[in-house]
């Protein structure tokens, strides 16, 4: 399909996405009349929205009762960050000290590459190609800035299955060469962010893995997606040069319920008791997924809403692998809702105000949106037998939360804008700090006298895929030194289902890789520190086929952190992150920590040290090895 085609059609998609929405949001009215409040902690309540009538009709949507029940609020409440901090030291000390005035500026642009013909990225099916449309892909970029320090920081949220070290350079290189942009942005003070849709375009990464199941590297899908994100970024820094007076941002969080579920629960039970019992529900049952949403609102001076980005952490899969069509999945779905309800000016003239609703990504590792995959036939598990009707499903539940959040929202960021960023060669890091090696929590069977993280590799039960998306495997393929026969029934069931048994070929073959002399295997290769993991592929030296030399990046907005990280992080490792971040970043003004997961790069999974132990999909896939999150 030409390039320019997609340009030319976008209102019109635009236009048809919208009207899927017309069931319940109904048609636009005018705009809102500008907000002239003198107290920026006043609650705007339903008058920011320029469709009312819809806000009304989306948070009383049917879907939101789909699985009612099923959750139990948290016996601890979401975190809320205190208005009322006063940092005297530290990040937010000096000018910035009570700083409540940000600039700002948004944008939003079509990323969607080739609508026929281009292996989906997601899904490691060479077969799940693209036949059609369902929803369009965008890019959404924010920019924040603190005059009281001079520094900025943009932050895009993409409808992309991940960010790739290629796209990330790719948008670098444009914005270095770009004579508006290159002055004030740079990858210290860039991070992109992925949804993690599993039904867009492929091929867009440099890095073998990535590209095989894709038939290669796609130049036409890479160039849209990194102008796309340039654009955006374009867009949103012309917005603010248009609108240099300062705004307020509002956080707000709270619990969303009955939109997911641990997938990999058999993983996050080998995490300690002790742990696990400081996340329970009010049925003192455990909440072994993470329920809370985070929201981040913008508003003019004037009280003119320009956008919000929320974050909570769930898997965009409630397309399957065989759905021939483009999509951005629950979280573009409910974007594109939320917009709606603001009234969205999609091809908005440059500098010009237009409302843009980011729904981003966090720790969603182990979170799964296909509520009933357990309980109900697979073609149901995510509510019904439509997948694309189980996109709305679970999309109208995270746009409720977002609404009432967004809508509720009083609570001032306060301090400046700051940012770091560096990079870690993740194969050849030794933990050796007395710190790191005190918190360590993992029982004495599953440690070793040296803690390494390895060459990067894949295990055996990567094939098997998670749990409500299965593949030709089954999982749990693991090197543990002992016969289970519990695991070798089930090897058995599988091979008479047709299924390659993993605990029979891991043990028979592959286990015995990892003790392979070192003479044995290529120079610069540890497969032996891979400890419980069965290695089926190598990733890492001499073949080179994934990055191994890793972004990290640390936004603070006020005294909210924002941590781009390049995996998809399992439940419990995000709240082992969150808490040791905040316990560093707390005496320097900041009181809560956001992860922006499956950012500015992409290397698979993170899970705890425990989790890694059983090898179900999520630690098959943590490639550096067992001691990654330490």
């Amino acid at each position: 399909m030409n390039i320019h085609l997609h340009r030319t059609t976008r209102a019109v998609t635009v236009l048809l996405a919208a009207a899927t929405l017309a069931g319940c949001l109904g048609e636009s009215s005018d705009l809102t009349q500008t907000d002239n409040r003198t107290n920026p902690n006043e609650n705007p309540g339903n008058a920011e929205f320029v469709d009312t009538a819809g806000l009304q009709c989306a948070l009383s949507d049917p879907n939101l009762l789909i699985g009612e029940g099923q959750d139990s609020p948290s016996l601890t409440p979401a975190s809320t960050p205190n208005s009322n901090i006063q940092p005297s030291t530290g990040l937010n000390s000096g000018a910035c000290k009570n700083n409540t005035a940000f600039s700002m500026g948004t944008g939003i642009v079509d990323i969607t590459g080739p609508a026929a013909g281009s292996v989906m990225m997601g899904y490691e099916s060479p077969t799940h190609a693209s036949l059609g449309l369902h929803t369009r892909q965008f890019s959404r970029a924010y920019v924040i800035g603190s005059p009281c320090n001079g520094n900025r920081v943009v932050y895009v949220v993409n409808d992309l299955g991940m960010i790739f070290h290629a796209v990330r350079q790719g948008v670098l290189n444009k914005v270095a060469a770009d004579a508006q942009l290159a002055p004030f942005y740079n990858e210290q003070n860039i991070m992109l962010n992925a949804t993690h849709t599993h039904a867009g375009p492929g091929g867009y990464a440099h890095f073998t893995a990535f590209n095989a199941f894709r038939l290669g590297h796609d130049e036409e899908v890479y160039n849209f997606i990194v102008d796309g994100i340039v654009e955006a970024i374009r867009r949103a820094h012309a917005n603010l040069q248009a609108n240099p007076e300062p705004g307020r941002l509002l956080v707000n969080n709270g619990e969303l319920l009955n939109a997911n579920v641990n997938r990999s629960a058999i993983a996050y039970d080998q995490n300690p008791q002790e742990e696990r019992n400081q996340y329970l529900n009010q049925r003192g049952e455990s909440q072994n997924v993470n329920k809370e949403m985070a929201l981040l609102k913008l508003r003019r001076a004037d009280g003119t809403p320009i956008g919000q980005i929320n974050w909570f952490g769930v898997h965009p899969t409630t397309t399957g692998n065989t759905n021939p069509l483009i999509s951005s999945d629950n979280k573009g779905w409910a974007a594109l809702a939320f917009e709606k309800l603001m009234g969205t000016q999609y091809e908005a003239p440059a500098g010009k105000d237009t409302f843009v609703a980011a729904f981003a990504q966090t720790d969603e590792g182990d979170s799964s949106p296909n509520i009933f995959f357990k309980d109900k036939p697979f073609e149901e598990r995510g509510g019904s037998t439509d997948e694309l009707k189980a996109v709305e499903i679970n999309g109208s539940k995270q746009l409720a939360r977002a609404l009432t959040l967004y809508r509720d929202a009083n609570q001032l960021v306060r301090g400046g804008v700051n940012f770091a960023q560096f990079h870690v060669k993740m194969d050849e890091v030794e933990i050796t700090d007395p710190v790191v090696l005190n918190s360590l929590r993992h029982p004495e069977s599953l440690n070793s006298a040296v803690k390494k993280t390895c060459t990067a590799a894949m295990g055996v039960s990567f094939g098997a895929g998670a749990e409500d998306g299965p593949g030709p495997t089954v999982e749990g393929a693991s090197c543990n030194g002992r016969t289970d026969p519990a695991r070798l029934t089930r090897d058995l069931a599988a091979l008479a289902a047709g299924k390659l048994p993993p605990e029979i070929l891991a043990t028979a073959v592959l286990c015995n890789l990892n003790d392979l002399p070192f003479d044995a295997v290529p120079a610069g290769t540890s497969l032996s520190c891979q400890a419980e993991k069965p290695v089926l592929f190598v990733l890492g030296p001499p073949l080179n086929f994934s990055n191994n030399v890793l972004p990290f990046q640390l936004f603070t907005i006020g005294n909210v952190a924002v941590l781009g990280l390049p995996w998809e992080i399992t439940t419990m490792a995000g709240r082992r992150i969150r808490q040791t971040v905040l316990e560093v970043l707390e005496p320097q003004g900041i009181d809560q920590v956001i992860i922006s997961g499956l950012s500015n790069d992409f290397v698979n999974y993170l899970t705890t040290r425990e989790e890694y132990s059983i090898q179900q999909y999520e630690g098959a896939s943590t490639q550096f090895g067992p001691w990654t999150l330490a």
